[in-house]
Order: C-alpha cells, then structure tokens, then sequence
C-alpha cells in the first residue's frame, strides 16, 4: 500500500478511509488500531477520516506511546453549533434545510410550516444540532401528515422530540458499553432528570468546571451524547477563578410537562 499510494508514484491517487461510530470499539483497542493504520499509511496519499463521540474516544495511549496525538498527528473537526450560539446555529441549519426544499421544488423551509415559531422551535429542541433537527423536522412531517395537515406546527415538533429522546436513551444502550464506570453515565443522567424536572422544576443548571471530577467528565459524555446541552461555555458565579458550565436538560423530557424555570446548581449538588 505504501509503495501503490506514494506521493511519488506516477498516476497514483487519493484514498479515503473513513471509520464511522469509531467509540464503540473498546477504549483499549483504539489507540492500537489507529497506531496500525497510521504506520501503514504514513507519508501516502490515504487520508483516515475518524468519526466518533470524543469523550467516548481514545485515540493516543500514553503509556505505551501508540494511537495518533491530537493536534500533532490529528486535527479534530467540530461540525455541530450549539446553543452558545443560537444565531450562527439557526442561519446553519435553516440553510441545510432550505436546500432540501429547494431540490423538492419548494422555496423554502418556512412553506412547510405553519409559522415562524415552528424554526425557532426547532432550532431550540435539537440545540442546534444539524443531524437532529434534519430528524426532528422529517418526523414533525410525518406527524403532520398523519394528522392530515399539509404544513408542520410548533405541537408537531414538540411531539417528535419527545420520540427523539426516547431514541436517544436506546442510544445511549448502545453507545456505552456495559461497565461500571460507564454505567455511572446514566446514573448521572438521572440523577439530573430527578434534580430538573422532580424535585426543582428547573431546566437550566451550573457544573463546575473540574477536570478531575467523574461527575464532570460524565456530564461531558451526556453531552456529545446529545442528551445535555450547553448553553454557556463559561460562567464565573461568586469566588473568582471557579468557572461553570450552564446546561439545560434535553427538551425531549419535557414534553407534556409544564415549563419548568431557570435554576442552578453545582457539582456537588448533583453528587448528592
């Protein structure tokens, strides 16, 4: 391979090599089976596009000094917006779905929907996560058309949220094997649906920023696990130098459920 993909080699080309859903695989194995490929192709024209969940991924073993380094032998792309910046995140995923419109022949997204509020809802319940709200609105369609309506209401929305989350959480099965360590991923996750929506009706909440802190790290995969979202990447609340995260529970558990307030709550709130 080395020899057929050389820079040098005339008529040689480009290969892509894309592994998908990369973070099922045990953690252990990664970093293995990246330092493998890496050394195959090293200095070629193949090009190794990784897709994975980043908390859930473990691409460089510094023990045994094998996998690839982010930056030095990798770059991590970032593809979703979020809600730190609701405008940017709105513009981008109502541009995706204006195109989809537009190869059907329609003029735009804002046609299938009953009012504006239908996209500010969206934006809000996928949390401006592309591939979700691409989901969320083929579904709000569905629900339309199954309720003999030819336009997508706020309700229609709400509704496919709340099937969203469900398929969410059959993720989250699956994306996490079955460990204790990672079993403490949906016992965090309870935890603040019991702190959110039983006990202080609140959505939004404050983790301290504390890389050490298990609680912390596994609210990071509740994250890229789309079932937390951020919605300030930094906050700094009393002492100076203590910075937070604000979040909000997936709106998916909320439907039918009365709006909750804005509270607050810290690390060790949630450990309790």
């Amino acid at each position: 391979m080395r020899q057929a993909f050389s820079p040098l080699q005339t008529g040689s080309t480009n290969l892509f090599v894309f592994l998908d859903d990369f973070h099922v695989l045990d953690a252990e194995m990664q970093p293995k089976l990246l330092g493998f490929i890496y050394s195959v192709t090293r200095g070629t024209n193949v090009f190794l596009k990784l897709s994975a969940i980043e908390t859930l991924t473990k691409s460089w073993d510094s023990v045994s000094h094998t996998g690839l380094q982010v930056p030095h032998d990798a770059q991590t792309i970032k593809l979703d917006f979020n809600l730190t910046m609701p405008d940017k995140a709105a513009a981008h995923i109502e541009g995706i779905l204006d195109a989809h419109a537009s190869y059907c022949g329609l003029p735009s997204v804002r046609f299938l929907s009953t009012s504006n509020d239908v996209l500010s809802r969206l934006i809000w319940v996928s949390a401006g996560v592309p591939r979700d709200a691409l989901n969320l609105f083929a579904q709000a369609m569905t629900k339309g058309t199954i309720s003999s309506r030819s336009r997508v209401s706020v309700t229609n929305v709400n509704l496919a949220a709340s099937e969203m989350v469900s398929q969410k959480m059959r993720d989250l099965e699956i994306d996490l094997p079955l460990l204790p360590q990672e079993r403490s991923v949906s016992l965090v996750l309870e935890n603040l649906k019991d702190f959110c929506i039983k006990q202080e009706r609140k959505n939004a909440f404050l983790v301290e920023i504390q890389n050490d802190d298990p609680v912390y790290q596994n609210i990071l995969k509740l994250v890229d696990l789309r079932l937390v979202h951020v919605i300030s990447e930094g906050i700094t609340v009393g002492e100076a130098g203590r910075k937070f995260l604000a979040l909000i529970l997936d709106y998916g558990f909320y439907t039918g459920i009365r709006a909750p307030k804005v509270w607050t709550c810290s690390t060790s709130k949630q450990s309790e």
